[in-house]
Protein backbone atom coordinates (compact mmCIF):
# COMPACT_ATOMS: atom_id res chain seq x y z
CA UNK A 1 0.00 0.00 0.00
CA UNK A 2 2.77 2.57 0.40
CA UNK A 3 4.97 1.68 -2.20
CA UNK A 4 1.26 2.66 -3.90
CA UNK A 5 1.31 5.94 -2.32
CA UNK A 6 4.75 6.65 -2.91
CA UNK A 7 4.55 5.76 -6.67
CA UNK A 8 1.46 8.03 -7.07
CA UNK A 9 3.79 10.86 -5.24
CA UNK A 10 6.37 10.35 -7.62
CA UNK A 11 4.44 10.45 -10.45
CA UNK A 12 2.51 13.81 -9.29
CA UNK A 13 6.10 15.26 -8.25
CA UNK A 14 7.61 14.86 -11.96
CA UNK A 15 4.20 16.11 -13.71
CA UNK A 16 4.50 19.23 -11.40
CA UNK A 17 8.35 19.47 -12.10
CA UNK A 18 7.34 19.15 -15.82
CA UNK A 19 4.47 22.07 -15.76
CA UNK A 20 6.87 24.20 -13.66
CA UNK A 21 8.99 23.82 -16.48
CA UNK A 22 7.05 24.55 -18.96
CA UNK A 23 5.85 27.93 -17.30
CA UNK A 24 9.29 29.55 -16.67
CA UNK A 25 10.33 28.49 -20.79
CA UNK A 26 7.25 30.53 -21.76
CA UNK A 27 7.69 32.98 -18.87
CA UNK A 28 11.14 33.78 -19.81
CA UNK A 29 9.91 34.05 -23.55
CA UNK A 30 6.86 36.04 -22.72
CA UNK A 31 8.91 38.61 -20.80
CA UNK A 32 11.58 38.68 -24.08
CA UNK A 33 8.40 39.57 -25.96
CA UNK A 34 6.66 42.28 -23.93
CA UNK A 35 7.98 45.60 -24.21
CA UNK A 36 8.27 47.80 -21.14
CA UNK A 37 5.31 50.40 -21.76
CA UNK A 38 3.47 47.92 -24.07
CA UNK A 39 -0.06 47.98 -24.08
CA UNK A 40 -1.49 44.32 -23.34
CA UNK A 41 -5.62 43.33 -23.96
CA UNK A 42 -7.55 43.23 -20.68
CA UNK A 43 -7.88 39.51 -20.85
CA UNK A 44 -4.25 39.11 -21.50
CA UNK A 45 -2.95 41.13 -18.35
CA UNK A 46 -5.79 39.18 -16.19
CA UNK A 47 -5.03 35.65 -17.40
CA UNK A 48 -1.42 36.91 -16.57
CA UNK A 49 -2.28 38.10 -13.06
CA UNK A 50 -4.03 34.78 -12.34
CA UNK A 51 -1.33 32.81 -13.32
CA UNK A 52 0.90 34.75 -11.02
CA UNK A 53 -1.66 34.61 -8.55
CA UNK A 54 -1.78 30.77 -8.43
CA UNK A 55 1.82 30.27 -8.65
CA UNK A 56 2.42 32.79 -5.54
CA UNK A 57 -0.48 30.86 -3.51
CA UNK A 58 1.46 27.00 -4.28
CA UNK A 59 4.59 28.48 -3.46
CA UNK A 60 4.33 30.30 0.04
CA UNK A 61 1.92 27.41 0.78
CA UNK A 62 4.89 24.89 -0.22
CA UNK A 63 7.17 27.02 1.53
CA UNK A 64 5.16 27.19 5.10
CA UNK A 65 4.36 23.41 4.94
CA UNK A 66 8.40 23.05 4.67
CA UNK A 67 9.15 25.15 7.26
CA UNK A 68 6.44 23.81 9.66
CA UNK A 69 7.96 20.61 9.28
CA UNK A 70 11.12 21.71 10.55
CA UNK A 71 9.82 23.20 13.43
CA UNK A 72 7.20 20.71 14.45
CA UNK A 73 9.32 19.55 17.49
CA UNK A 74 9.14 23.29 18.54
CA UNK A 75 6.57 24.64 20.79
CA UNK A 76 3.79 26.99 19.63
CA UNK A 77 5.61 29.85 21.10
CA UNK A 78 9.31 29.06 19.08
CA UNK A 79 7.86 28.28 15.90
CA UNK A 80 5.81 31.49 15.87
CA UNK A 81 8.68 33.66 16.61
CA UNK A 82 10.88 31.08 14.21
CA UNK A 83 8.10 32.45 11.27
CA UNK A 84 8.05 35.81 12.47
CA UNK A 85 12.23 36.61 12.10
CA UNK A 86 11.49 34.50 8.62
CA UNK A 87 8.96 36.76 7.17
CA UNK A 88 11.16 39.56 8.52
CA UNK A 89 13.97 38.78 6.86
CA UNK A 90 12.24 38.34 3.52
CA UNK A 91 10.37 41.84 3.82
CA UNK A 92 13.88 43.46 4.92
CA UNK A 93 15.68 41.83 2.05
CA UNK A 94 12.83 42.66 -0.73
CA UNK A 95 12.72 46.30 0.61
CA UNK A 96 16.76 46.42 0.11
CA UNK A 97 15.89 45.29 -3.39
CA UNK A 98 13.48 47.57 -4.35
CA UNK A 99 15.60 50.48 -2.53
CA UNK A 100 18.55 49.53 -4.44
CA UNK A 101 16.43 49.27 -8.20
CA UNK A 102 16.22 45.79 -8.83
Amino acid sequence: MDLERIEKDDHEAAMARAQLYKLAKYSAKLFNMIEEGEELEGWVQAKLTKASDYVSAVYHHLEYERFAKQHIDLGPREFEEGRQAKVKDSLREEWLKHKQGR
